[in-house]
């Protein structure tokens, strides 16, 4: 089983249900009063903001004596304006934004809040306007927005799929925008995709800087449309991926010796040694993640990675039972938010289907089918259920969501053709994929999936024996050949020159 350590960014994108945001997790934890105005009543209004009473917000900010000057004007015009945009009094807090920009237009503090509050309100086109001005005028206020906050804003822009959608994105690649993290990786990497997409080939070398993940890298030196980077990136990298392989995993140990307590940093490095291989390393891991059911009941979702990853890399040792209990004694705790939690009992499926744990993989279907999701995420979920079903002699019942699994092909070609797979059905497997790679994003799969040698070491399960036979199949290779090339020999992962 090929394990796409993307998956914790792109699950951002893809997997997880829509960010609920609440006015207390966005403004009250990330929106910092100026400092010039320490009144009770400024402090009141931020508590109102924590608990959405923005009736109470707006009456607090009219209250408030802001001062005379163009600057202290534009504050008090920024307090009114969030409060008004909380009570979906769009037109008018869109004004007062505007004029609370003119008058102070050097202040991040005014672009700062109208970002955080659409986000909060949903108002992602106001949300837009603050993002591209923060961009242009304050790069430093910018950086410090984390994930968290972002992922919001670029999944609306992934689902709008304009020019100016890129634009930004290439923008926050530039600024070397969460260039710390893994996620930082996969942003320049579509932004590099975009630039060259647009023919800006020496602009999307400018960003390899920024690209420092071995999956990443791969991807690049294997998919032909990438050939212009490719005598830069085969320099950056060195045999055998010999420069990067340990490069993020040393980039994720300074990040934790800085702050031991940051579940971030933590997950990141878990990402980071898995991508190395270095699996014995995360499973390590587990002695730093909470072993009671109260304590993990409170964890957050960086730390639900790093129990990910550690399940994960325990599969990879061929220790499947624990790896399924670890992820047990997480997906199976009530406390924890499906909101994210969606993510691991995806996997936890997927690792329990693909080790033809069938009969435990059933029992777990019907929680998982509730847990909310994106159009992606169901289609993950059904390829599981109509394998399970086939697997446990429920063919009749498998047969009645075959024709719901072809109809949300384009939620995800990959998880299709691996439910095709599942039901021995390669010629329609082979005709899909042949149709599907029209699509940008499976088209990168596609070229994944066909390397005559593996790109990582993979564990034999029914997707992989699956595409064994597809890769032989004389359209597909056609197809490969137009679209990617095999990894060459001295760049294969392993020290040795095979897949590791």
């Amino acid at each position: 089983m090929r394990i796409y350590r993307l998956l914790p960014f792109a699950a951002a994108l893809l997997v997880a249900a829509p960010i609920q945001a609440s006015p207390a997790s966005i403004i009250g934890s990330a929106a910092v009063a100026p400092a010039s105005d320490k009144s009770s009543l400024i402090d009141s209004y931020f508590r109102a903001l924590q608990h959405g009473d923005y009736k109470e917000g707006l009456a607090l900010s009219e209250k408030i004596d802001f001062g005379a000057s163009s600057a202290a004007k534009a504050e008090g015009l920024t307090f009114r304006a969030t409060a008004l945009l909380g009570l979906k009094r769009k037109s008018e807090a869109q004004k007062l934004f505007a004029e609370a920009d003119r008058l102070s237009p050097t202040n991040p503090f005014i672009s700062r809040m109208q970002f955080l509050v659409s986000m909060a309100t949903d108002n992602p086109d106001i949300a837009r306007v603050a993002l591209d001005r923060m961009i242009a005028r304050f790069p430093d206020v910018v950086r410090e927005l984390d994930m968290e906050t972002m992922r919001w804003i670029l999944r609306e822009d992934r689902e709008a799929k304009t020019k100016e959608a890129d634009d930004r994105l290439i923008a926050l690649a530039r600024l070397g925008y969460a260039a710390e993290t893994t996620q930082g990786d996969y942003l320049a990497y579509t932004a590099l995709k975009a630039l060259l997409k647009r023919g800006e080939i020496a602009e999307a070398q400018d960003l390899l800087q920024f690209v420092n993940d071995p999956d990443v890298l791969e991807s690049l030196m294997i998919e032909k449309r990438y050939s212009p980077l490719w005598p830069k990136i085969e320099a950056i990298v060195g045999p055998h991926f010999v420069n990067v392989r340990d490069a993020t995993v040393k980039r994720a140990e300074k990040r934790l010796d800085r702050n031991p307590a940051d579940s971030e940093a933590l997950s990141q490095l878990a990402f980071s040694l898995a991508a190395a291989e270095r699996y014995d390393e995360v499973i390590a891991l587990q002695a730093k993640l909470p072993k009671t059911s109260e304590a993990i009941s409170k964890i957050d979702e960086h730390t639900g990675w790093v129990f990910d990853s550690v399940a994960a890399s325990l599969f990879e040792r061929g220790r499947t039972d624990e790896a399924d209990q670890v992820y047990a004694s997480l997906n199976e705790n009530p406390a924890l938010p499906d909101a994210w939690l969606v993510n691991m009992k995806i996997n936890r499926l997927h690792l329990l289907v693909s080790e033809g744990k069938f009969e435990k993989a059933l029992s777990l279907l019907d929680v998982t089918e509730k847990a909310p999701g994106s159009p992606y995420a169901e289609q993950l979920v059904r390829r599981m259920k109509y394998c399970i079903l086939r697997n446990v002699g429920k063919a009749d019942e498998a047969a009645k969501i075959l024709p719901e699994v072809i109809e949300h092909a384009k939620d995800s070609y990959d998880s299709t053709i691996q439910a095709l797979i599942c039901a021995g059905q390669l010629d329609q497997a082979e005709k899909l994929a042949l149709t599907a790679l029209s699509d940008d994003e499976f088209q990168s799969s596609f070229v994944g999936e066909m390397q005559p040698v593996p790109l990582r070491a993979e564990r034999h399960s029914i997707w992989s024996d699956g595409w064994d036979q597809l890769r032989k199949r004389p359209a597909l290779i056609k197809e490969f050949e137009r679209l990617g090339r095999p990894m060459p020999e001295q760049f294969l992962f392993g020290p040795d020159g095979t897949a590791s």
